[in-house]
């Protein structure tokens, strides 16, 4: 059973002393989803504007959301010269349909 039409999740990636740190120049955009059963997926993620903002997002294929609960997901990118950086882990409810 699915829980959700599609939906766009956005992530601001790296926030550094309060700053959220531009990803424009990345080569790798993933947000990683832990859904409740304790398995995990990986998306490839697009930038919401330019990546000057920091931001990325993955835009759900429907039944995405295929598990009720507690998801986490985290943004993963590479920068130029091979360093890597995650954002803070979020979370959202998914729950079920009521019908």
């Amino acid at each position: 059973q699915s829980y959700d039409p599609a939906f766009a999740y956005e992530l601001a990636t790296i926030i550094e002393d309060g700053v959220v740190v531009p990803v424009d120049t990345v080569s790798t955009k993933q947000l990683i989803f832990g859904k409740p059963d304790g398995t995990s997926v990986t998306k490839t993620a697009l930038f919401t504007t330019t990546g000057v903002d920091g931001k990325i997002q993955y835009i759900t294929e429907a039944a995405f959301l295929d598990v009720a609960g507690l998801w986490a997901v985290q943004g993963y990118v590479t920068f130029p010269g091979g360093f890597d950086g995650r954002s803070a882990i979020e979370n959202f409810l998914v729950k079920d349909n009521v019908v």
